[in-house]
């Protein structure tokens, strides 16, 4: 493929040398892992990201991809692949990409803008300046589009609202959803929507008197060195523009046309890596938007309920590794994007291809890894000890992320603090409530005991052995950062006794510690910037690190190998698993997935002695016995089908919202927003499996008067979805 890469430098540029990335991966990728550089110093780093980028692209046959990242003075982007498969035009650090959602922070920045120069104010109705969105049950605000939580529903009939081929201006865009309901009343529920973002595009142009793109192209994207972020507008003759793709039964092929102006505020902006990169960068040094100003852009909103959304305006934000960040993902007809930043860092990092429906977000993890040391890695521990170790992982992920947030810690009353070591030392792991006591401990309903935990807790190591030394805790993770604590307060009489954790849990700390002492070193951070096609090649090495070990890394194989199933790629899918429980023989989850998959060929039998092993190492039984149950449900139907005469299968056909049941030829068959039909299997009289998918049932729910009112959608992990019947399909 060919590939085309810019690097800028305050001083120089240089290239990578043949011979130095061939003798760098033969040697296993020495000395990278969280290996940070200020003075540009970045030839091997990106030597491992090239080589990660292609493996991927292979592996996952993408035609393009543009990545970049930047950090203080230093900027690299790079091209790969092309942007037109047919004509042989190569992907460059300035082909244009489908924005998508990352269009949401644009739109977002533009709101601020306004409301920073006195022409709004973020908690002004909608409607004082779009008149003709009507007025609602309740009064949705700026602030409420902002955070997604203005109650105005995402994309209803997608097989329709994601196809439109015409241009829509504001108004049309507008009027596709003006005049439904809202779905629940602002400020009570996180709704992620796209069209509430088109609202706020409309705002601008109310408070503004321009149109949306003369505004943004004036306001933000100029003045931010966005050079050529635009509109994307299906008629117009754009130059490096990138054609789209999609991958159906394991090839490439061209998207269907769609005209994507109706998603003007919400995802209809074109834009280039180097784009990405200069907004990002642009909003960090204070252009366009004050740093005072952009504070408020990335709190979480909080639910009336006092639940946080972990959204701001525009922006999710997170901790990850004790780093506060903020993103945004983007995907649409023929485009993946996401842009990851980390205003404290000033780094940042964008990455677009011409794949629709791809996992972006692990090119982003690779840089962040490379530069910042920000792995945030999980943990394999016996099933009984899971919950334990989340405990500690949460603690450490928000502390040291709120306390670089707002160099200062959640609280610093006494009491509170003490009541939340009590709330953290009560949290009996082993209770089947201890996951949600751990997930509640986040939320202000509770006062947020995980986060003043945390936060005292790096105040206290800071105080006592400096910013280093917090870095180090982010690099080497919870355990660590537990350890230090208990060894300080061991040390220093000052922190009272109702500040500490019981002998359990110290005793715990300590035996994980040993161990991960032992194995979170280089080869395993180094496997971490690995391809994970790749991990068969270092599997023994890693079985040996871990043999005897009570604690150490997990890496994310499961998703992986889903994305390769999803992608055309079952055989390697497999390989990747097969690693997976040989090098993890106590995470259920690579069991769980590897029996779908058997599912999924048909391998009924096997998948159940697959699930019958997960149940033994899983804590949460109940999700073996849905396993168990539901292929169990497969094997009684295939050795004793269950036959339903033509009316009462006929009876099941209509529409039921996105979903849709056809009756064909004495067969019932499901379809969803227009993606893949399948043929029903029934179990019984009204439960259904689907031919060719293992992890989805459906049941019809039959009212008294034998009407079928709605489809309840099953997943084999126990979770549901419902679908009211259309009232045009009832009888």
């Amino acid at each position: 493929m060919k590939e085309n890469q810019g690097v800028t430098m305050k001083k120089n540029t240089y290239h990578v040398p043949v011979l130095l990335l061939i003798v760098f991966f033969m040697l296993f990728l020495p000395s990278l892992s969280a290996n940070t550089s200020t003075d540009g110093d970045y030839a091997e780093q990106i030597s491992i990201i090239e080589h990660f980028v292609k493996a991927n692209m292979k592996n996952f046959k993408i035609p393009g991809l543009a990545v970049g990242f930047y950090k203080d003075d230093f900027t690299w982007t790079k091209g790969f692949g092309y942007a037109d498969l047919e004509n042989r035009v190569p992907v460059t650090p300035g082909t244009l990409f489908r924005m998508a959602s990352v269009t949401k922070p644009m739109t977002a920045s533009g709101i601020v803008k306004l409301a920073e120069g006195g022409k709004l104010n973020i908690d002004d109705p909608v409607r004082k300046y779009v008149p003709y969105f009507p007025e609602k049950k309740w009064p949705v605000t700026i602030r409420h589009l902002l955070g997604h939580m203005g109650g105005i529903s995402h994309y209803r009939d997608e097989n329709v609202e994601l196809h439109l081929k015409t241009h829509h201006n504001t108004r049309r865009a507008i009027d596709i959803f003006k005049d439904w309901e809202l779905e629940a009343e602002p400020g009570t529920r996180f709704i992620y929507s796209s069209y509430g973002y088109n609202l706020l595009g409309a705002v601008i142009e109310g408070a503004s008197g321009q149109s949306f793109a003369r505004y943004m192209t004036e306001n933000i994207w100029k003045p931010l060195s966005m050079n050529h972020t635009r509109m994307d507008i299906a008629d117009e003759i754009i130059p490096n523009r990138t054609r789209g793709y999609r991958i159906i039964d394991g090839s490439i092929k061209n998207c269907e046309f769609v005209d994507i102006s109706s998603r003007f505020g919400g995802g209809g902006t074109l834009a280039s890596v180097t784009d990405m990169l200069n907004f990002a960068c642009g909003l960090d040094r204070g252009r366009v938007l004050s740093l005072q100003a952009q504070k408020q852009m990335y709190d979480s909103m909080e639910t009336k309920n006092h639940r946080l959304t972990e959204y701001g305006m525009g922006w999710r934000m997170d901790f990850l590794s004790g780093f506060w960040n903020v993103g945004h993902g983007g995907g649409q007809t023929g485009t993946s994007t996401y842009l990851l930043r980390f205003p404290g860092e000033n780094f940042a990092v964008a990455v677009a291809t011409n794949l629709q429906g791809h996992n972006t977000q692990k090119f982003a993890a690779l840089i962040r890894r490379i530069v910042l040391g920000a792995f945030h890695v999980r943990v394999e521990t016996p099933g009984e000890d899971e919950d334990e170790f989340r405990k500690l992982h949460l603690v450490w992920h928000v502390g040291l992320g709120y306390l670089s947030r707002f160099n200062k810690p959640f609280t610093e009353k006494s009491e509170e603090l003490a009541e939340s070591f009590a709330y953290f030392n009560k949290i009996d792991a082993r209770d089947e409530k201890a996951r949600q006591k751990i997930i509640d401990g986040l939320f202000t309903s509770t006062g947020s005991p995980l986060f003043k935990i945390g936060t005292y807790m790096a105040q206290r190591l800071g105080q006592t052995y400096g910013r280093e030394k917090l870095d180090y805790y982010r690099r080497m993770g919870a355990i660590p950062f537990f350890a230090g604590y208990i060894d300080l307060y061991k040390k220093d009489t000052s922190i009272p006794a109702k500040y500490r954790f019981t002998k359990k849990m110290e005793k715990l700390v300590s035996r994980w510690h040993k161990s991960w002492k032992k194995t979170w070193v280089k080869t395993i951070r180094d496997a971490f910037l690995l391809p994970l096609t790749e991990l068969g090649d270092v599997k023994e090495q890693l079985r040996k690190l871990f043999k005897g070990q009570s604690a150490y890394p997990l890496l994310d194989l499961t998703g992986y190998a889903r994305e390769l199933r999803t992608n055309g790629e079952p055989e390697k899918a497999i390989e990747v698993l097969q690693v997976g429980m040989e090098i993890y023989p106590k995470t259920p989850a690579m069991y769980y997935t590897y029996g779908e998959f058997c599912l999924e060929n048909g391998e009924n039998h096997k998948a159940l002695e697959i699930f019958e092993k997960a149940q033994r190492i899983d804590k949460n039984k109940k999700i073996a016995k849905w396993h168990i149950a539901w292929v169990r449900d497969l094997i009684r139907v295939a050795e004793k089908p269950v036959t339903l005469p033509a009316a009462d299968l006929q009876k099941f056909a209509g529409d039921y919202g996105p979903r849709h049941i056809t009756y064909e030829e004495g067969n019932l068959y499901y379809q969803r927003d227009g993606g893949k039909k399948y043929r029903l299997i029934p179990l019984s009289e009204d439960r259904f499996a689907l031919d060719g998918l293992s992890y989805f049932r459906i049941w019809f729910n039959v009212d008294e008067d034998g009407q079928v009112s709605r489809i309840i959608g099953r997943y084999i992990n126990g979770r549901t979805d419902e679908s009211p019947r259309s009232p045009a399909a009832q009888k």
